[in-house]
């Protein structure tokens, strides 16, 4: 059942407005304030959709996610609300639970904030387990969440009603080992209209070339494989052009001889191009790789263990660089700057003998000579060096000539030198 009634104006956004227009949503709506009924432990997400909170039940004490969403007045309402209501029904147990959600009004700016309580996965996303452990998936771990995901599949096609974006990151585990899958109906319609993106232009490469989810779980298998889906080199755009095209092919596993021919055979009957050869959900659950006995939820929690062993491992080595003394380098003196060399003194110029007399009987005080006064050098007068002034080269003496020889006087006995 899908709510009814008159349309809401997009331009008279408010929450009574809402209830008038569908009525119906009160079986949703648990109220106006989740902190009436949830109680915040911590963030655990956040994005360009909102915030997700892990919450925990006053009444009941049971673990929740919160997730937060904002609505403005130029978002498809309409589709939001029927995605909404339409979750209610799709329970299953390989599909989050959707507790109940709750309408808040905020009036500066005019704003409606919608609140999603939904069932609380601490095990993680498959997405975020690989990446952490850097290690593929057994094959006997991807048949079993293959199985487990092609059920909610199987579900929610009997509801005529598609998740439209099947990926690892969408595939939660809960600590007990449970498959479960997330982000679906009104988180994907959420994601479309308050994302303010479409979920194939965030995830092209699971995408097949019609909407179907039986070919994203062909992808998912191989992406669990081999840690990225095919055309993860490519940007998302020419990747959608490649899926698109004529000439793309049936994608399969690089390294064919380390996976069984069961595990080949499915993805071929996932991955098939024509969408009229392809197996549905139903049929895909009947096939003998995921149909092989001693699949169960061990395998996922061993997966586990080994994500948390990785964790361990990382939180230590981070805890034992933290605790481990500096290195010091061994300290080197510093360099000695060069002393400052100071202009020598300028040597004071010698008075004759007439003016430093006359300095010294003067009755005037005795001043320094002009060698001695010191430059102004105030920052708001700047008087230029006063420079010594050089002399400038002086000729060369003319060359010495004998000179003539004085007449001999009569009182001397030493002839003069150089006479004859």
């Amino acid at each position: 059942m899908q709510p009814s009634g008159p349309a809401v104006k997009q331009n008279n956004l408010s929450r009574s407005s809402i209830f008038r227009a569908h009525p119906e949503l009160f079986s949703v709506i648990k109220g106006y304030d989740p902190w009436e009924f949830y109680r915040n432990i911590k963030e655990v997400g956040s994005g360009t959709y909102g915030h997700v909170y892990k919450v925990q039940n006053l009444s009941t004490d049971g673990i929740a996610a919160l997730k937060c969403v904002k609505i403005e007045p130029k978002d498809d309402l309409k589709n939001i609300l029927a995605e909404l209501y339409a979750l209610k029904d799709c329970q299953h147990a390989n599909i989050v639970q959707f507790y109940g959600a709750f309408l808040t009004e905020i009036r500066a700016p005019r704003q409606l904030c919608l609140w999603m309580a939904m069932e609380y996965c601490g095990g993680k996303s498959l997405q975020d387990i690989y990446n952490v452990t850097q290690t593929a998936l057994k094959e006997s771990v991807i048949a079993f969440v293959c199985r487990e995901s092609l059920r909610a599949l199987a579900h929610m096609h009997s509801l005529h009603r598609l998740h439209r974006d099947i990926k690892g990151a969408n595939i939660l585990l809960t600590m007990e080992g449970a498959v479960k899958l997330a982000d679906f109906g009104i988180a994907a319609q959420i994601t479309a209209t308050l994302g303010k993106r479409m979920s194939f232009i965030g995830t092209p490469y699971w995408m097949a070339p019609e909407l179907c989810d039986v070919w994203s779980v062909g992808i998912t298998a191989i992406e669990l494989a081999e840690l990225e889906p095919p055309l993860f080199s490519l940007p998302p755009m020419k990747a959608l052009q490649a899926i698109a095209s004529r000439g793309y092919r049936q994608p399969t596993l690089r390294r064919r001889a380390a996976w069984t021919e069961s595990f080949h055979s499915f993805l071929c009957a996932a991955l098939r191009l024509n969408p009229r050869h392809r197996s549905s959900a139903a049929q895909l659950l009947q096939h003998q790789f995921i149909a092989a006995p001693g699949l169960g939820e061990h395998l996922t929690v061993a997966l586990l263990r080994e994500f948390q062993d990785v964790c361990s491992q990382r939180r230590a080595n981070v805890q034992h660089l933290l605790q481990m003394p500096a290195r010091q380098s061994p300290r080197q003196p510093h360099p000695q700057p060069p002393p400052l060399r100071t202009p020598p003194p300028q040597q004071q110029q010698q008075l004759p003998s007439n003016q430093a007399t006359s300095s010294i009987t003067d009755n005037s005080p005795a001043q320094a000579p002009k060698s001695q006064e010191k430059p102004n050098f105030s920052p708001s007068v700047h008087q230029p060096l006063r420079r010594k002034p050089v002399a400038p080269p002086s000729r060369p003496p003319p060359p010495r000539t004998s000179p003539a020889a004085p007449p001999a006087s009569p009182h001397s006995s030493v002839p003069w030198m150089g006479a004859g």
